[in-house]
């Protein structure tokens, strides 16, 4: 037999017909192979009505193996249920009762003290308590400005956390100035006084065909003299702005003076003395100076009513009790009079006084009250904050010395580290005997690694040792005041010579570093 008569009679064999037998017998498969006798293969009937009745083709491998039919995608109706639609459709009935108990669960949905955290959060509140009269002087100077289509500019002063940013947020939002046109620009963000310029002309929506600082002065200057809308440009930590000549300072505060320019100018910062101390050029010129306002610190009276307001607005007054607002709020005034720290403060309380109800209580309680669960194996208690909760917090916020000597009793563990001890060593040195009591980071870190130095010990450097600033604040000893740059952040002592002595216990290095003169 020639090889092409071979291949021929092998093609032959593949192919083959599969024929069902229509028989009452089990389904039959009957395979004719051309050359080959035929055999059939029973088939399970299952198969056939799985399918719908209908007869489905068979194919057999290389190996004479049969492979089973595909089966139908089974329709929504025969689906079985899912777990969660099984649980749901599990009820459990006190045998006893024969009452529907609901599942049980540790926390509560509407939780009082997560309500009560949630008023006191530092958002800006639809009402201001405390500041109704500098929201009238500022609402009067903005309306006879702007009806008028006069030029001007104010000063904004006060220290951190008073409403100064606060008080013109919700000022704007008044119908009277919605139909002029308002920029707001923190200048913390700048990574340069210069770039003040770009971030105006974003704001303005300006184009420029350059990217340099006096492509973007000139078309400020620009618009400015053809301006025909009132415009209110707000510049928040307008300090930050400073440059070696006050150049920047001293252009922004000469555009409300441009015939056309229908500008009012806000400045807004901490120090009172700003425009006085790096602007005294302003004085001299009558149109060039600007209005001055200041927002001083917030009265305990104040920060109760506040808090209580915001409490208010929850319907959760009772989580906190007169005496632990009045408490809270005395510390706070008489310290900084800061609304922001108080309501952080306020929240830090509710988390200890929640996590302090959650372990008196049993670990699982009843959505509903129930005759069958009426007994509980430990007593509840209410949800007023007590007064020692509140007290710890201030203890570790602005602690004391001999709230520190306390925490040291019974223990070996030095609360202060030698890099610690150090850094508010040299901090007193630099109040004590430096030129200013204007202390930067960046001051402080210089002296540090003099005093290192001379010690034969190995400073840490500028980024450790801002951090080693931080966590001194938080024992209650020094406030840092962050700025945009590290270096520029100020550094305030909190407690006097007698407190740091007895909280550092070691007077030896405390006199050793403040009689050595010489690393200033």
């Amino acid at each position: 037999m020639s090889p092409t008569q071979t291949r021929l009679k092998f093609r032959c064999k593949k192919r083959a017909s599969v024929e069902v037998c229509k028989e009452n017998e089990p389904t039959v498969l009957k395979q004719n192979v051309e050359g080959s006798t035929g055999d059939c293969i029973k088939v399970d009937d299952e198969n056939v009505r799985r399918s719908g009745g209908k007869r489905q083709s068979i194919r057999r491998d290389e190996k004479g193996n049969v492979s089973p039919p595909k089966r139908d995608k089974l329709s929504s109706d025969e689906k079985s249920p899912s777990p969660s639609q099984r649980l749901g459709n599990l009820h459990i009935n006190d045998r006893n009762s024969g009452e529907h108990i609901l599942p049980k669960r540790l926390f509560d949905k509407g939780s009082c003290f997560r309500q009560a955290r949630q008023a006191l959060h530092s958002s800006t509140p639809s009402a201001l308590p405390g500041r109704e009269t500098e929201i009238q002087e500022l609402k009067t100077f903005l309306s006879e400005k702007l009806k008028k289509a006069a030029t001007g500019t104010l000063y904004i002063s006060g220290p951190p956390g008073t409403g100064k940013t606060a008080c013109l947020t919700s000022l704007l939002q008044d119908p009277e100035f919605k139909d002029f046109r308002s920029i707001y620009v923190n200048c913390t963000s700048m990574k340069s006084s210069g770039t003040i310029y770009s971030r105006i002309c974003e704001e303005l929506k300006l184009k420029v065909s350059g990217k340099g600082e006096k492509e973007y002065l000139q078309v400020l200057d620009k618009f400015w003299n053809s301006n025909k809308k009132m415009t209110i440009l707000i510049l928040d930590e307008i300090d930050q702005l400073e440059s070696k000549r006050q150049s920047v300072l001293y252009t922004i505060f000469e555009w409300p003076s441009k015939l056309n320019s229908h500008l009012v100018l806000i400045g807004v910062a901490n120090a009172l003395d700003l425009t006085d101390r790096i602007l005294p050029r302003l004085q001299a010129h009558l149109k060039l100076k600007p209005e001055l306002m200041h927002f001083a610190s917030y009265t305990k009276e104040q920060i109760v009513r506040i808090l209580a307001e915001r409490l208010k607005e929850m319907d959760v007054t009772d989580v906190f009790s007169p005496s632990a607002l009045q408490l809270l709020a005395g510390k706070v005034a008489s310290v900084s009079g800061d609304i922001r720290r108080a309501l952080d403060i306020g929240r830090r309380v509710l988390e200890l006084a929640e996590a302090e109800k959650l372990s008196q209580i049993a670990p699982l309680q009843p959505s509903t009250e129930s005759a069958s669960n009426t007994s509980s194996p430990r007593k509840k208690t209410n949800g007023s904050v007590h007064l020692k909760i509140v007290m710890d917090v201030l203890n570790s916020v602005y602690g004391t010395s001999q709230s520190l000597c306390k925490s040291n009793e019974g223990s070996d563990e030095d609360n202060f580290p030698l890099q610690h001890k150090l850094l508010v060593c040299t901090l007193l040195l630099l109040l004590k005997k430096g030129k200013t009591k204007d202390v930067s980071v960046g001051k402080l870190h210089e002296v540090y690694r003099k005093v290192c130095k001379k010690r034969n010990l190995v400073a840490v450097s500028l980024a450790e040792f801002f951090g080693v600033c931080q966590l001194v604040e938080t024992k209650g000893l020094l406030q840092v005041q962050t700025k945009k740059e590290t270096r520029l952040a100020k550094v305030r002592l909190m407690w006097d010579e007698e407190e740091v002595a007895t909280a550092l216990k070691d007077k030896h290095l405390l006199a050793a570093v403040l009689s050595d003169t010489t690393v200033l």
